[in-house]
C-alpha cells in the first residue's frame, strides 16, 4: 500500500514525532559572502568559489535546540558534504541524530521541505 504525504502533513509530522521545525533555519547560499562566519576558519574563499561554480549553491541549516550550524553540499549521486560549524565533516546518519530525528528521508529531502525560494 502507498501513502503520499503533502508537505505541510511531512513537516507535522516530524515535529509531531521528532521535535523537529526547521522552520526558517535553512538558508540557500549562492555566494561566498553568505557563508555564516563559523565557517571562515575551515574553508578558503577560493574553495568555497569553486564548489559552488561546480556543484551549485550551498545550504546553512541551524538547529536552534543545540545552536549548532551545518554547512551542507549535495555535490550530485551520493557525493553529500555535510560539515558541522566545528569544522568536522559528518554523514548523514550523524546529522539526523544531532537534529534528533530518525532518518526517514533523505538530509537534501529534509532542505526542500523547510528552504523556502524568496520571491
Amino acid at each position: 500500500m502507498k501513502y503520499i504525504i503533502t508537505e505541510d502533513k511531512l513537516k507535522k509530522f516530524l515535529k509531531r514525532e521528532f521535535g523537529v521545525d526547521l522552520t526558517g533555519d535553512v538558508e540557500m547560499i549562492t555566494s561566498v559572502h553568505q557563508i555564516p562566519s563559523v565557517f571562515d576558519r575551515y574553508f578558503s574563499t577560493s574553495e568555497i568559489k569553486r564548489y559552488m561554480n561546480h556543484y551549485g549553491p550551498m545550504y546553512s541549516v541551524r538547529i536552534n535546540k543545540t545552536g549548532e550550524t551545518f554547512l551542507i553540499h549535495d555535490r550530485g549521486g551520493n557525493d553529500l558534504y555535510i560539515y558541522t560549524s566545528l569544522g568536522y565533516r559528518i554523514n548523514e546518519e550523524i546529522f539526523f541524530e544531532r537534529i534528533g530525528m530518525e532518518p526517514i528521508i533523505s538530509v537534501m529531502d529534509l532542505i526542500d521541505q523547510y528552504y523556502k525560494e524568496e520571491d
